[in-house]
């Protein structure tokens, strides 16, 4: 009797350890979750402001271009 009582102790604080284990390992990985969200959030705004700082510059090429050609073939602002 007392053989039995102390394997179901024993099994006992196995089964405890391990799911203190899996708690800690969901907990680490739950924080990893949310860093690589965070990453993420943080990567796409920063490509969504160099992509729109490109799309600028490259409408100013364009504007200033339109400008040239315009001044050009109307020899100033009087056409």
């Amino acid at each position: 009797m007392e053989s039995i009582s102390s394997w179901t102790i024993a099994c006992f604080f196995l089964l405890s350890a391990t799911t203190f284990s899996l708690r800690c390992l969901y907990g680490g990985l739950n924080l990893q979750a949310q860093d690589f969200r965070q990453q993420g959030t943080q990567m796409r705004r920063k490509m969504w402001f160099q992509n729109m700082k490109i799309k600028l510059i490259v409408l100013g090429i364009i504007i200033a271009l339109i400008l040239i050609i315009i001044l050009s073939v109307c020899r100033g602002f009087h056409c």
